[in-house]
């Protein structure tokens, strides 16, 4: 499978906002942090066109909360698949515009030892982590986009990197994200974390 990155769009800033108001409006908590995370939140960076959004709760029971709020409804598809690899996170993708005359039946689950429905991986939209604020995984997320925004040489290389990456023929769409992982790491442990 290729990995369909394309140039910036600065209509992923608007489409954030609009889902982080959909967000709010049916997620019952008020200590809600909604942030844009992913290369589609860096202004002049190439990216798949998916908008991840990372969501901070306060606790554990506010994760329940948030992941209750979300399973089941029609449009978002739970990866309850990660949870043994990264059980601190809950994870979502939301699909817009499939065609019904295609009659097939988005997935509510996707289960441990499942394989990614087709369905979803073409009519995704947004990747939803949920994380507790307090976990390492919202901090990394966060410092490692603020400095891709804060340095144009290390976004360029970032850039470079992907679109090389996007040339391959993958087997999986999570392991073109896994040969990413090395620079990334790299940056953070810059950082020092």
């Amino acid at each position: 499978m290729k990995i369909d990155v394309v140039s910036y769009n600065s209509e992923w800033k608007i489409k954030f906002e609009e889902e982080k108001k959909r967000l709010q409006k049916f997620i019952p908590l008020n200590n809600l942090i909604i942030e844009h995370i992913g290369s589609t939140s860096i202004k002049g960076l190439s990216a798949k066109p998916i908008i991840d959004i990372l969501i901070g709760v306060e606790n554990d029971e506010d994760l329940i909360i948030l992941q209750n709020s979300l399973e089941g409804r029609d449009d978002y598809v739970y990866y309850q698949k990660w949870e043994p690899v990264m059980p601190f996170r809950k994870f979502f993708v939301k699909v817009e515009n499939v065609p019904t005359e295609l009659n097939t039946e988005i997935p509510k689950v996707i289960l441990v030892g499942e394989e990614q429905a087709e369905i979803v991986l073409k009519y995704r939209v947004y990747h939803i982590h949920a994380v507790c604020v307090q976990h390492e995984f919202w901090k990394t997320q966060l410092v490692f986009r603020d400095y891709l925004r804060e340095n144009k040489n290390v976004l360029k290389e970032y850039e470079e990197l992907k679109l090389e990456l996007s040339k391959k023929d993958w087997k999986r769409s999570e392991d073109y994200s896994a040969a990413k992982s090395d620079f990334i790491q790299n940056i953070l442990s810059r950082l020092d974390y």
